[in-house]
Parts: C-alpha cells; sequence; structure tokens
C-alpha cells in the first residue's frame, strides 16, 4: 500500500478499473451525511463513508449537520466499512467545503482528514489482502494500473499520436518511448517511433541546427541506431553533436554555452549519446567537461542547483534536467575516464539533497526549497530516473535511494489520467517574476516535459525491478 499525494483526496486501487456509470449505477449517496452506507444493488457491494456534514455555509434555511468531531465521525466511518465484507470502498467528498464534506488540507484542520485516509485505507486493504479498492470522488476515477510498465504504455501511446516535431520537448518524449521499450522489450511501440521518424531520415523534413534545444533533437536517431545497429541513423545526429564544438569558446566550452541548467541536459546527453553511438572519446570528453563546469559555477552546498546565477532557486525541472544530463553522461563514460571521479561525486552530492527535499507524498515541488507550492511532475520524473538508475547501476545504496524511488513513482503514477496525459507540469520559466509565476501558472495537461519525465521514470523503474 503506497501513501499518496496529499491534496484533495486519496486514490488507491487495486483490482479492476472503476467507470463513471457503474458510479451512478450503485454509489449509496449521503453517507457523509447520514453515516456509512452499504450498496448491494450491483455486481458486488460498496461501501460508502464520509468526514461529516455541515451545510450551514450555503446559507440554506434548513441547517443539516452531522458533526466532524475534529476527524473522529471520519475514523468511526472507516472502521465500520473495514468490518463490512465490500471489496469497494468510496469516500463521498468533492471538497465541497459549503456542505463540510471536504477532506482536503486547510488551515482549520491542516492534513488531519488526508492522514486519516492514509491510514485507514491502508487497513482496508490489509482486511483481505489487498484486493479491495478504495476511491475518492474528489480525485475522479482512479486507473487499476499503475506500475511503471502500464502508465509507460499509457503515456506513450499518447505521445505516439502525434506528429513528431523536431522541438527538444518532443525529442525527450519520443526518446523516453524508445529507452522504455528497451526496457520493457516492446518492439511493437519502438518501431512506431522508428516509422514517424522516417520523414526526418529520408530528407523530407529537417531539423533545425544551431542551438542547444534544437540539436537535442539527435538523441531520438542516435537511440534509434543503438538499439537497431543501423548506421543510416548516425549522419544527422553527429552533424548537430558536432556543431556544438565547431567553433569553441576560448575556455573549450561550447559557443552555445548559456548558463541556464537546462543545458546540463540539452548538451550534456547529446554528448553522451553521441559518444556511445561514435565510441570518439572528444565527446565524452567535451560532455563531462561541460557538465562540470557547470557543476562549478551552480550547484549549492545542499547539493541542488540554482538555475542561473541571476537567478539564485531551485526550480525543480531546472533540477531535473540536471539529474538527468549527469545520470546520461554517466550512463556513457568509462570507468576510467578522469572527469568521472568528479562528476559521481557532484551526482551523489545531488541525489542526497533530493532524498532531503522530497515531500511526505513523494513528488517533488515547484521550489525545492519551498515545500508549500504545488508540485510538480516532470522534475519529479527526471528525479525518480536519476535515483532508480543510480540504484540499479551500483552508484547509490538500495537505502534510502530505493524507497526514494518507489515512492516518488507511486505518487507519480497519480498525475497520469486514463488517456495517458500528465498533470501539474510547470509552464517553464519565461519572465523575470520568478517565484510568483512559477507557483501559479501549469503547463497544459499532457504537455511533453511532463510525459518525458513520466516516461524516463517508468523506464528506470522497470529496468530497477529487472
Amino acid at each position: 500500500m503506497q501513501k499518496q499525494r496529499k491534496q484533495g483526496g486519496v486514490s488507491y486501487v487495486r483490482g479492476e478499473q472503476y467507470s463513471a456509470s457503474h458510479h451512478s449505477r450503485c454509489l449509496a449517496r449521503d453517507a457523509a451525511l447520514h453515516g456509512p452506507l452499504l450498496e448491494e444493488r450491483g455486481e458486488f457491494p460498496i461501501a460508502t463513508i464520509g468526514p461529516g456534514f455541515d451545510n450551514s455555509g450555503r446559507g440554506l434555511k434548513n441547517r443539516r449537520l452531522r458533526d466532524r468531531r475534529n476527524g473522529d465521525t471520519f475514523r468511526e466511518d472507516f472502521a465500520r466499512a473495514i468490518k463490512w465484507d465490500a471489496p469497494w470502498l468510496v469516500i463521498e467528498t468533492i471538497n465541497f467545503f459549503e456542505e463540510g464534506t471536504d477532506i482536503a488540507e486547510t488551515g482549520e484542520f491542516g492534513g488531519l482528514y488526508l492522514d486519516i485516509a492514509h491510514e485507514y485505507s491502508a487497513q482496508f486493504k490489509l482486511v483481505s489482502g489487498g484486493d479491495r479498492v478504495l476511491i475518492s470522488e474528489s480525485e475522479g476515477y482512479p486507473l487499476a494500473d499503475t506500475g511503471p510498465i502500464a502508465v509507460g504504455r499509457r503515456v506513450a501511446g499518447y505521445v505516439l499520436e502525434r506528429p513528431m516535431r523536431h522541438e527538444y520537448y518532443d525529442a525527450c518524449a519520443n526518446y523516453g518511448i524508445l529507452i522504455f521499450t528497451d526496457a520493457t522489450k516492446d518492439n511493437e511501440l519502438r518501431d512506431r517511433v522508428v516509422a514517424a521518424y522516417q520523414p526526418y531520415l529520408s530528407g523530407e523534413k529537417q531539423p533545425a541546427v544551431g542551438h542547444v534545444d534544437d540539436n537535442l533533437f539527435g538523441i531520438v536517431p542516435f537511440e534509434i541506431h543503438c538499439q537497431t545497429g543501423k548506421r543510416e541513423y548516425l549522419p544527422l545526429p553527429m552533424h548537430q553533436a558536432d556543431d556544438e564544438w565547431e567553433n569553441p569558446r576560448e575556455d573549450g566550452l561550447t559557443p552555445y554555452t548559456r548558463w541556464w541548467l537546462d543545458d546540463m541536459y540539452m548538451v550534456g546527453s547529446l554528448q553522451a549519446h553521441a559518444y556511445r553511438s561514435l565510441h570518439d572519446r572528444k565527446y565524452a570528453d567535451r560532455g563531462a567537461g561541460f557538465l562540470l563546469a557547470y557543476v562549478d559555477l551552480l550547484q549549492q552546498d545542499n547539493g541542488l542547483f540554482h538555475h542561473r546565477t541571476a537567478w539564485p532557486f531551485f526550480w525543480v525541472r531546472g533540477n531535473g534536467w540536471a539529474a538527468a544530463g549527469m545520470t546520461e553522461m554517466l550512463l556513457a563514460l568509462p570507468e576510467g575516464h578522469p572527469k568521472r571521479p568528479q562528476l559521481m561525486g557532484a551526482y551523489l552530492k545531488m541525489m542526497e539533497g533530493l532524498v532531503e527535499c522530497q515531500g511526505e507524498d513523494g513528488m517533488w515541488p515547484q521550489l525545492l526549497d519551498y515545500p508549500y507550492v504545488r508540485p510538480e511532475s516532470s522534475g519529479s520524473g527526471m528525479f525518480i530516473f536519476a535515483l532508480a538508475t543510480g540504484v540499479k547501476e551500483g552508484w547509490l545504496s538500495a537505502s534510502p535511494y530505493t524507497e526514494a524511488a518507489e515512492r516518488g513513482w507511486a505518487a507519480l503514477a497519480e498525475y497520469v489520467d486514463e488517456e495517458g496525459r500528465v498533470r501539474e507540469v510547470s509552464a517553464g520559466i519565461t519572465s523575470e517574476t520568478i517565484k510568483p509565476y512559477l507557483c501559479s501558472r501549469q503547463a497544459p495537461v499532457g504537455d511533453y516535459h511532463g510525459q518525458a519525465g513520466v516516461l524516463w521514470a517508468a523506464t528506470a523503474m522497470v529496468r530497477l525491478t529487472d
């Protein structure tokens, strides 16, 4: 039984999916007002409970009240429902504050009702060996399988329904599908990515070159080459990797150096993949040296990274780019490379810092040192990728890092809907009003930054359990 994110309710599920039509046919209503109810009209019994009821906030003449008693009502409802032989338990709440049925975190009660829900729902599961299903109306209808393979396939399916574009976030999502298919041996998904790439292989489409974001597209054909062994996929990404050092700066870095944290993945990952595919030491030297320059400038004593020197805060996805970029480079660098120990030290320092700032729900917040802002999916996925990969490769000890990765995945999977779309994704940084901007503005559901983060995380979790 995994603890889920504390916002607006809880969703636990084992067994079959629960549909809206099933809910409308079978669910007993008004448990929040009248107490626990057991409905047996459907195919199997459904127990319904609630935290209490008080509609005085609606200004109605006839007030209806069921005292919440500081959580005791909710506890007693749960305890009674646990004794019933019902495989389904529904918490009747849409977090309607005007009727007092809310279980969301509030200024009055804090996280009390969510804590109760987590505690008693675990007992509800254990009574029947984990085969019972609990849902909360406030979170919609949960999915039956939140394992990394099932979630990864849903997310991949959503991406593959859309044409491939040569944007960096498209590259990250499609690369995520490729590594996911490698981990799961799902050749059908891999072949769909390869088919989507064909216009670029034939020259019908030409990706842009000349910027770190544009050049990242090269990780897709590099990965196709690694999985298929076909060398016709190499010329385009090799050109993009070489373009970055065509006219190096005096310090040996690419002229595209911006000192933005994103660059640690954009440049580092491309050079790592170039080394893996082409076996030319210059790519390893370039990429590792580039990453260490950013480590020296932007990594702080707590292991986390400032986004820029001018923006001294710990943005979750910026740190996700750093974590994933170092992970990709460490996967590629040979053991005897002279820069490997220093890069490994920076990676280990960051992983320790990430465990320290992981939320109680398993997610990481938009600003890593400010836990009261909303959680963010893309960066959380990147951190899970880095943590789980580190444990698998033996860079990290099983404790506490396996638990951190597993808690992270259990929470992150709840942010993927039935269509495979990821929610709670940061819209990014385009404004000088940084903190208010990050804490309020979200990208649309299904944004590819989130799709990529979940696919990378799913891949690493599959590999971790191999």
